[in-house]
């Protein structure tokens, strides 16, 4: 007899951090971890690939980062991402608000 729940898969929802530097990553990752939000992080020349790779419900810049309008939108209408603007400043009760809000709330 198998133990409940045995052979089932979760899938977590998953973000990408696009440019963000090391300390915002990781920051997201540990607001995320409370939420059970997957998050990844790439560079911007690295976003269409890992788009295509990951399948990310929503893509988290700072209002630093590099990201075109026309990128964006393309990522948008091919994947169906959502682009959450975040400050490196917030706090990780923050941080996690917004990142459940840019998943659940699409």
């Amino acid at each position: 007899m198998e133990p409940a729940g045995a052979g089932t898969v979760l899938h977590l929802p998953l973000v990408i951090c696009v440019g963000c530097s090391p300390s915002v990553v990781a920051r997201f990752r540990a607001a995320a971890a409370r939420a059970r939000i997957v998050v990844r992080a790439c560079g911007v020349g690295d976003l269409a690939d890992a788009v295509k790779r990951w399948q990310p419900v929503s893509v988290v810049v700072t209002p630093d980062t590099a990201l075109g309008e026309s990128t964006f939108d393309a990522l948008a209408r091919e994947g169906g991402v959502s682009l959450m603007v975040a400050d490196a400043e917030m706090s990780t009760d923050e941080m996690a608000a917004t990142l459940v809000a840019s998943v659940f709330e699409r």
